[in-house]
């Protein structure tokens, strides 16, 4: 953790300096506040964080960053983070970047600024220099739990394997005989669709498929309508799938509609794996066939870091890596 002596020693000045920099800038001449103001900005440190380091007081909330709330696997990890943080006397700070790193950047800035003793940041993020940056430097004050890919050593990050989950689902559908396999997946500029792409990628390739990947590739928005969007494109294009794989339960019951309103009926007409395990995809009709991305588990484990880091705990794992598990339901049909 950045002490208040890094500052000291950045700038040239003793600690106390420093202090009434901080608390009492008259006290101070320029040319020394403007040289803890620059150590400061340096270490992309805030005053309350070094106050805190002078008092020595605790902070039992955790801030917890998500991109959106509407996303079915967000909200189940909320709940489970909440709960857990609760059961240990941690309350949660929750916090919604709308997939902006302007609004991110600014929301990192306000938990450290409030002290908290952790952050929980959830995946979907565009990756932006700037924001990479400050969540660095946050890391070295704070544990900061990324449920996303990292490669920030300072970071802990608990994830699953959205990778291999993709490329499960496709090897399954092509065991039922499918070999004109789709895949409506959101924008690959975000972190977890640029994964999920590589799954279905690398599956379609392994398995001698690589001719259906471009016309049977296509990206929407990560939504009902996106889903329901990627059938109708799908439909309308040069190669007509007989299965498809979604990036996402929402997608996937968007697409349950736009199967409908095609005239299309699941699975008789059209196979479809989805990608969450979310609680609704087991009450459609049929009930979905689905990735399980275990999101309590995943909220559960992300919380439990923030609580033995700051518990003193120093055997904590930085990367967890969750295995995908399909559940098999009444989406998909064998061909052939």
């Amino acid at each position: 953790m950045v002490t208040i002596k890094d500052v000291a020693a950045m700038a040239n000045v003793s600690t106390a300096t420093v202090s009434r920099a901080i608390n009492s800038p008259e006290l101070v001449s320029d040319e020394r506040r403007e040289a803890v103001q620059r150590a400061i900005a340096a270490l992309n440190y805030h005053p309350n964080d070094i106050a805190r380091s002078l008092q020595k007081s605790e902070s039992y909330v955790v801030g917890v960053l998500v991109p959106d709330i509407t996303n079915i696997f967000t909200t189940d990890v909320i709940s489970a983070i909440g709960t857990e943080l609760q059961q240990h006397g941690y309350a949660m700070f929750l916090a919604i970047s709308n997939h902006d790193p302007q609004t991110e950047q600014a929301l990192v800035n306000l938990m450290m600024e409030k002290r908290v003793a952790g952050i929980i940041m959830l995946g979907s993020r565009r990756p932006n220099e700037e924001s990479d940056r400050l969540i660095n430097n946050a890391a070295l004050s704070v544990p900061i739990v990324a449920i996303d890919y990292t490669n920030n050593c300072n970071l802990y990050c608990v994830r699953m394997d959205e990778t291999h989950g993709i490329f499960k689902a496709v090897n399954y559908l092509y065991k039922l005989g499918h070999r004109r396999i789709a895949f409506i997946n959101g924008t690959t500029s975000i972190v977890t669709h640029y994964y999920k792409n590589i799954g279905y990628v690398n599956a379609m390739t392994k398995l001698g498929l690589e001719q259906y990947i471009q016309p049977l590739t296509v990206e929407v928005s990560p939504d009902y309508a996106g889903g329901a969007k990627g059938v109708d494109l799908l439909l309308r294009g040069s190669v007509v799938p007989t299965a498809i794989v979604t990036g996402g339960d929402k997608m996937a019951i968007g697409a349950y509609y736009g199967l409908f309103d095609n005239g299309l009926r699941l699975p008789i007409d059209m196979s479809l794996v989805g990608f969450s395990g979310s609680t609704i995809s087991g009450y459609t009709t049929p009930p979905m066939t689905t990735i399980d991305q275990k999101s309590a588990y995943l909220g559960t484990l992300a919380a439990n870091i923030v609580i033995d880091v700051c518990s003193g705990s120093t055997n904590v794992d930085r990367n967890v890596i969750i295995e995908p598990e399909l559940l098999i339901r009444g989406s998909c049909r064998r061909i052939g």
